[in-house]
């Protein structure tokens, strides 16, 4: 049996490369491939899953936000020649896959309605709980976030007609969606609590007095994100033993990044290169290691986490981890989005304008106050359920429902 993968963000390909796995293990005669809309699929490549094209990374990182200025700059780059180019993809499986498996939103969902074949949709965006607690003027004028915070009539009237099964990452959203009349919605648990890994990487010999994760994401912001999070890094220095793990995304380019004056980018040992480590920054008496491939094995090994990441601060928070975030100018982590993300996580996300100084003052009240620290450490595994077995319980699914429905053809 051939199966399509198709996602569209950074959080999207690792939930849709996961379950690719999943489904690899419990099928191993089935062929996967991936197509993925936004980005490079870099999450498909690490657990060898092949890769269709075209892909390309576009300034905005994803149109799910109805932003205008973004998306103009996504047409100057080639959105347009983007999506026609996977379109013709999707035309040319149109007789050769057995189902596609859809992560992401109604962007994706549409994108892969062009095939004939029944579709598994995992939505690993919208939540109810956005919706719920946005007060009614911004649920009439914040029009950018409408495809994000809540299931639109679209989305709906799409899933009724094209998926076989739809997989939501909470029960207030499946209730939501059973009350509008979809019998086909399941709830698992939420898939991105299970779509990263920890290698087991020792972190103790690098570690010296508290560790703090750094999370810049990974849009094109990300550079500025982690230039103001270093800022903060240097402020906390001079009050206590720090050390701070950043982690980021493949490609990630140093030379973009501003270091405060007094520090400096240098290569480790090569015994730490051959295990992730990308470079170090070096301030004394603070140390930043900046690391590549090591999310899962970081967010163990931290005690809290600054963050400008979706996804990212969404699974750090789902496994306990406090997170103290700021808004800033560009894609990755604009001011509604963080505002819509505090509404989600709750006392789990600390939340600040760009400001290195009020970002250093809310880590140390988080270290200082055990009780704040543990509300927000357990609002966060409330919100986003913790790591469980919803990939593992949707792949079965999908195997169990996919093979009932060749049966069934091949019987008539």
């Amino acid at each position: 049996m051939r199966v399509l993968l198709i996602s569209n963000g950074h959080g999207e390909d690792a939930v849709g490369a996961h379950l690719g796995r999943r489904l690899r293990e419990l099928c191993p005669g089935w062929q996967l491939q991936a197509l993925p809309l936004v980005g490079l699929g870099r999450s498909y490549e690490r657990l060898g899953i092949a890769l269709l094209e075209p892909r390309r990374e576009l300034p905005s990182g994803g149109v799910v936000r109805l932003n205008l200025r973004r998306f103009w700059s996504d047409l100057r780059q080639g959105w347009w020649a983007l999506r026609q180019g996977q379109l013709r993809t999707l035309g040319r499986l149109a007789d050769q896959v057995h189902f596609a498996v859809v992560c992401g939103d109604i962007y994706a969902l549409l994108t892969a309605s062009h095939l004939r074949q029944p579709l598994y949709y995992v939505q690993t965006l919208v939540s109810e709980y956005y919706w719920r607690a946005k007060p009614w003027w911004e649920k009439l004028t914040q029009c950018e976030r409408l495809f994000v915070d809540h299931f639109t009539p679209l989305e709906r009237c799409v899933m009724r007609r094209r998926v076989a099964l739809a997989f939501v990452r909470d029960q207030l959203s499946a209730d939501y969606l059973r009350s509008c009349g979809l019998e086909m919605v399941r709830c698992h648990g939420n898939p991105l609590m299970d779509a990263f890994d920890a290698t087991g990487w020792d972190l103790s010999p690098l570690v010296a007095g508290t560790c703090i994760a750094l999370l810049p994401g990974s849009r094109s912001d990300a550079y500025w994100n982690l230039s103001l999070m270093l800022q903060a890094a240097q402020l906390l220095a001079h009050s206590g033993l720090y050390t701070f793990m950043a982690t980021l995304a493949d490609g990630f380019d140093l030379q973009q990044v501003q270091l405060p004056e007094d520090w400096r980018l240098y290569q480790p040992h090569p015994a730490l290169v051959t295990q992730g480590v990308a470079a170090i920054a070096a301030c004394h008496p603070a140390r930043v290691y900046l690391v590549s491939g090591r999310f899962g094995d970081i967010l163990q090994a931290c005690r809290l986490v600054i963050g400008t990441g979706g996804t990212a601060n969404e699974q750090a928070a789902g496994l306990g981890k406090p997170v103290v975030g700021f808004w800033g100018p560009g894609p990755q982590y604009p001011r509604r989005f963080a505002i819509a993300q505090k509404r989600l996580l709750g006392e789990a996300l600390q939340l600040f304008p760009p400001d290195p100084g009020q970002v250093a003052q809310a880590v140390q009240r988080l270290l200082a106050d055990g009780q704040l620290y543990v509300r927000a450490a357990q609002a966060g595994q409330e919100r986003m359920a913790g790591r469980g077995r919803a990939l593992e319980q949707t792949a079965q699914e999908i195997v169990a429902h996919a093979e009932r429905r060749l049966y069934s053809s091949r019987a008539s």
